[in-house]
């Protein structure tokens, strides 16, 4: 597969340029998200998570491989050093109220308010909610 914009493997090159979009991005988890949908989450600025339905993992360690899309960078960011080197080495499942215990989402919700809870930012402007389109990225 060739590059792309940023130079990288077209999977990073998502991610990255999804991190740095101009836009405040928001994920919800209602089911599983492992590996390439957690790292697609772990991109994003917000994220919220079903208490009932919702898993993260990054299993690819579990299974000899190594992370592509960019949770080495983000997990510790999020969650510090050492729960983003258990999210890693371990590949275990974690449910909703854990992520949001480590910092892996920003809340878990009963299932059904999870949609609405996001669905106010949905069209907003960024003025309406007071957020900054412009961050710092490193």
């Amino acid at each position: 597969m060739p590059p792309g914009p940023t130079g990288m493997h077209p999977v990073p090159d998502f991610m990255t340029r999804l991190s740095r979009l101009q836009a405040v991005t928001i994920v919800s988890i209602r089911g599983r998200a492992s590996g390439i949908g957690s790292e697609l989450a772990l991109a994003a600025d917000m994220r919220f998570a079903s208490r009932e339905k919702a898993v993260l993992s990054q299993f690819e360690v579990g299974a000899g491989c190594v992370p592509g899309g960019g949770p080495m960078a983000y997990l510790p960011r999020l969650v510090g050093r050492g729960r983003a080197i258990e999210i890693l080495i371990g590949a275990d499942d974690f449910n909703g109220e854990l992520a949001e215990r480590y910092g892996y989402v920003n809340r878990a919700l009963p299932d059904a308010e999870l949609m609405p809870l996001s669905m106010p930012w949905r069209n907003a402007s960024p003025r309406s909610i007071n957020m900054p389109l412009s961050r710092p990225r490193s």
